[in-house]
Parts: structure tokens; C-alpha cells; sequence
């Protein structure tokens, strides 16, 4: 996951699902890859208190670097299926839409048209 901005809260709700999450205070470089957010809509309505979230955008490779620390979830834990369905930016119930990336997404495509989303797949 990216350091651009504080996931603290998602590794926390992570491990409250039982997921391992490593914080990992070396940096990377490497190939990763990541889903590039052209726009971020929210539900009219409200459900659960909260207007659901969905991203538009495409899947690129690309050479990341990622500055100081990070999260690192493995899929190498037995819950891999719940790390990807909390964690892909298309999931239809996962943090994206509960609104965990709301302030950072809409920031960044405020300030740049796009947005990286902060979590890369690393191979």
C-alpha cells in the first residue's frame, strides 16, 4: 500500500478481520500494479449512514517507489479472499465503498483529474 497517505485505520481494520498487515519502515521500488481512478461517485442515498462509493477508472503496470513506510498485506495468509474483497477498488462492499478512501481520493482528483489508488498489487 502506498504511503501517500495514512492508511493506519485501514491496517487496523484489517487486522480486526484477522488479516496480517506488516508495517514494513524501509522504502520499495519495484513493479507494481495499480488501479488509476479517473472519477470517484457516491450513492444519492444514504445507506447505513453512509452514501456508498464506487471508482472508475483502469488497471496499469507500473515501476512504483514508495517513500518511508508502508502496509504490506500478504496473500500468503489464509484469508486471501477477504483481503481482496476489502481492499480491490471495484469491490462492491469493500472499504472503497464504505468511504476509507474518500478524503484522499477526492483530494488528489481534485488537485490532479486522476488518482492513484493507494493500495498496488506487487508480483
Amino acid at each position: 500500500m502506498s504511503s501517500a497517505v495514512n492508511l493506519k485505520n485501514i491496517a487496523e481494520k484489517l487486522i480486526e478481520h484477522g488479516i496480517r498487515v506488516e508495517h514494513v519502515k524501509d522504502s520499495f521500488r519495484g513493479v507494481a500494479e495499480v488501479f488509476v481512478v479517473d472519477s470517484l461517485k457516491h450513492s444519492e442515498r444514504k445507506f447505513q449512514g453512509h452514501n456508498e462509493a464506487r471508482l472508475f477508472g483502469h488497471y496499469e503496470t507500473r515501476d512504483v517507489e514508495i517513500e518511508g513506510s508502508y502496509y504490506y498485506v500478504s496473500t500468503r495468509q489464509p484469508k486471501v479472499n477477504l483481503i481482496f474483497y476489502l481492499l480491490e477498488p471495484e469491490s462492491d462492499d469493500g472499504f472503497v465503498n464504505w468511504n476509507f478512501f474518500d478524503d484522499f481520493l477526492i483530494r488528489e482528483i481534485n488537485e490532479n483529474g486522476t488518482a492513484i489508488f493507494p493500495v498496488f498489487k506487487i508480483f
